[in-house]
């Protein structure tokens, strides 16, 4: 009796060389495992579209925009700080109008983004590895008419501007200046629409902004013009009107706030994909089920020492 009970105890003790041999003669279990796992990942990635990336470059103006109230109010709400300067950069205010739920919903309803985001419409322009949509249909149910109908439902507006969220980056390099808008979506035309379209947008609703105050400004001071007696304050108001004149002409002839256009958003190249890593993921899913493989054999093998030694101590129990 004490020589099988220590020879189950001998059996716990660390082999290298048992539990290689453990690893060969399930060597089979294992092959098929990897086998099953890695053919799934590849029937996955072959159902993964391309996602594409189009993205406008910017050059920011040497001066930038000022609003005391309500640019502040704006970024309190977005918890971003100011500073003492009360200035927000024209990649910040962006990020803001971005994430402005009711900014987004007029741009979506103004230019019926819906019929852009449609799965119908984007079903038509997904790209696949050799142009092969086989197992992407079979596993897949495309649409065969448009889903998203205008007017549209508070709803849809809201996937929609959660997409728009997602879908739309803005980076800013306060190094040299530059403001990066872009897009990435699997429908390469969408991903150019939608940062040509939020460029033109956002730029012009800032805008709009700006040239009200500026016209708030220049009535306020005719007001205080046409009243003083003072020659010197009187020169004073007509300096700060004229330059008041000087900024709108600044806006009106600008393409976009504060902004120069270095590079326009285009349609991205096919070959130009972002994603997905397909064989990155295959690789990963293969190294990952060798490995989990090798682990359910050792589980394998330790749960059957331990049933070995719970008969052992029935029966050391029994002997007693």
């Amino acid at each position: 009796m004490n020589k099988q009970t220590n020879e189950i105890k001998d059996s716990n003790t660390i082999d290298i060389y048992d539990y290689l041999n453990r690893v060969w003669k399930n060597k089979f279990f294992i092959l098929s495992f990897t086998l099953i796992l890695t053919s799934i990942s590849i029937i996955y990635v072959l159902t993964i579209p391309n996602i594409y990336q189009a993205r406008s470059v910017l050059l920011s103006s040497e001066s930038s925009p000022s609003f005391s109230k309500g640019a502040s109010a704006m970024a309190a709400l977005a918890g971003i700080s100011l500073g003492g300067s009360g200035k927000l950069s024209v990649g910040q205010l962006f990020q803001l109008l971005l994430s402005d739920y009711e900014f987004n919903k007029k741009i979506i309803t103004k230019h019926r983004l819906g019929q852009l985001l449609d799965p119908y419409n984007i079903d038509k322009h997904l790209i696949f590895p050799k142009n092969n949509r086989t197992v992407y249909n079979f596993l897949n149910k495309p649409p065969k008419k448009p889903t998203v109908h205008y007017p549209y439902n508070k709803k849809e507006i809201y996937n929609m501007y959660k997409t728009i969220r997602h879908t739309i980056g803005i980076t800013e390099n306060k190094e040299d200046g530059t403001l990066i808008i872009s897009a990435t979506f699997p429908d390469r035309f969408v991903a150019q629409k939608l940062v040509t379209i939020y460029l033109k947008e956002m730029s012009e609703h800032i805008k709009a902004l700006n040239m009200k105050n500026i016209e708030q400004q220049e009535r306020y001071y005719q007001k205080e013009l046409a009243n003083v007696k003072n020659l010197d304050l009187k020169s004073n108001y007509a300096t700060l009107l004229s330059d008041l004149v000087k900024k709108k002409v600044q806006l009106k002839s600008e393409d976009f706030y504060m902004v120069k256009q270095l590079i326009k958003a285009r349609v991205p190249l096919i070959q130009d994909k972002i994603g997905p890593k397909r064989a990155n993921i295959v690789l990963l899913t293969l190294i990952s089920s060798i490995i989990l493989g090798i682990i359910l054999v050792f589980l394998k093998y330790y749960l059957s020492l331990q049933k070995k030694e719970d008969s052992i101590d029935n029966i050391n129990s029994l002997s007693y």
